[in-house]
């Protein structure tokens, strides 16, 4: 018998590893990095939050499908104040799938 969630999780793997540079970058901050596999770990595990958690990134005025961390530095945030605001994001979209 398969694990469908394990299934998702290996396809996940298997993205990244013909695409790294998607991933892992010189370029990139270790805490974009950080945000970056958690959200590909959470997409892979709570497939049904991805529309609440896109709603609730609209109600902050940020776009889904652009690095969330680089929106908020774009902002002005500073390191810790965008990482604090993600981490705040994160939270309440958890809070809100378990209520």
């Amino acid at each position: 018998m398969t694990n469908p969630k394990l299934e998702q999780v290996i396809a996940m793997l298997v993205h990244v590893r013909k695409r790294p540079g998607m991933y892992f970058s010189d370029g990139i901050s270790p805490v974009e990095n950080f945000f970056a596999g958690f959200s590909l770990a959470l997409g892979s595990l709570l497939e049904d939050s991805n529309t609440q958690y896109q709603e609730l990134l609209t109600n902050h005025g940020l776009q889904y499908n652009k690095s969330i961390y680089q929106q908020l530095k774009d902002r002005g945030l500073t390191d810790n104040d965008a990482t604090q605001l993600y981490l705040s994001i994160m939270i309440e979209s958890f809070q809100a799938e378990n209520p």
